[in-house]
């Protein structure tokens, strides 16, 4: 033991003294006289934590170091080469610099679970599932309690897009103000601003636009058939995507596959045996456990 206490002051000793500076460790203000200062405890993950001063004085820092500034514009600052980004700015810190998301409440009420339109301050909602957004920023969500289709406008305003205001329960297709769900649970919408409802109990797609609802695959009949969208048949589809190229794809969810509906309404089979396993490889033999979420990526 004395030995390495030795090495180590050995070690320690010449590097210290030529930069003149200490190092903090376990403190919550930064040391001015620190090389670095870092506090941890078992509420976030070891950081070095320094001053705006301290991170600029930095000498040629490494590609992706990572720092934590205490004062200033505070927040987790990474170098990627050619400047420090802040990529925690907006976020909020406690007293000892832990981070927080800056978290608010856009709409709804903690009152009780109706769908009440208006003012996105009062609206209220009844077990909101999924969410996607128009080219213009509105936001459309499926309520499957009320079986209804919400909007969140721009403009600050909740209303329904399709469904009886009742809650009804049916797979009536027809203008918005007519038209049935069975327990939507999620929404997407594509480039030209075409809402996708999953209808889950349904088991249907369902298509929302120019005010009318049309059933756009699925027979209502459980099952896995591919083919002409009124023949095709799902099984519980959880969640639905759409590509560039107007595709949809849907999380199948209780048929353990990802299955594709192409513009003129043809579903495929684009991944998934049925058999609800974990297997990786092309889509024929890669296999799924009852998928229940989809996005798409640009390409």
């Amino acid at each position: 033991m004395t030995r390495l206490l030795l090495l180590l002051f050995i070690f320690c000793n010449p590097f210290c003294l030529s930069y003149g500076q200490s190092v903090g460790v376990g403190t919550t203000t930064p040391n001015n006289t620190a090389l670095l200062d870092v506090s941890s405890n078992n509420k976030g993950f070891l950081m070095p934590r320094m001053t705006n001063v301290q991170r600029k004085a930095i000498l040629n820092p490494a590609i992706g170091l990572m720092v934590y500034q205490t004062d200033g514009s505070r927040g987790v600052y990474h170098y990627n080469g050619s400047q420090w980004l802040n990529l925690t700015y907006g976020s909020k810190t406690d007293d000892e610099g832990f981070l927080y998301g800056n978290v608010s409440t856009y709409s709804g009420t903690n009152s009780n679970p109706i769908d009440l339109d208006g003012p996105i301050d009062i609206a209220t909602f009844n077990d909101p599932k999924g969410l996607a957004t128009d080219t213009a920023g509105n936001l459309y969500l499926a309520e499957p309690n009320s079986n209804l289709i919400r909007k969140i406008g721009v403009d600050g305003i909740v209303s329904t897009v399709a469904g009886i205001n009742n809650g009804q329960q049916g797979s009536v297709d027809g203008s918005v103000a007519v038209a049935t769900f069975a327990q939507p649970w999620a929404v997407a919408v594509d480039k030209l601003n075409n809402i996708y409802v999953v209808d889950r109990d349904n088991q249907k797609i369902r298509k929302i636009s120019n005010g009318m609802v049309t059933t756009i695959a699925g027979t209502g009949f459980q099952g896995a058939t591919d083919g002409p969208g009124n023949t095709a048949t799902f099984f519980y589809p959880y969640a639905i995507a759409a590509d560039a190229s107007l595709n949809l794809y849907v999380a199948d969810s209780y048929n353990n596959k990802i299955r594709k509906i192409t513009p003129a309404g043809v579903v495929s089979t684009f991944a998934g045996t049925g058999v609800a396993d974990f297997n990786d490889g092309p889509g024929n033999v890669a296999a799924f456990n009852q998928p229940q979420g989809i996005a798409t990526d640009t390409s």
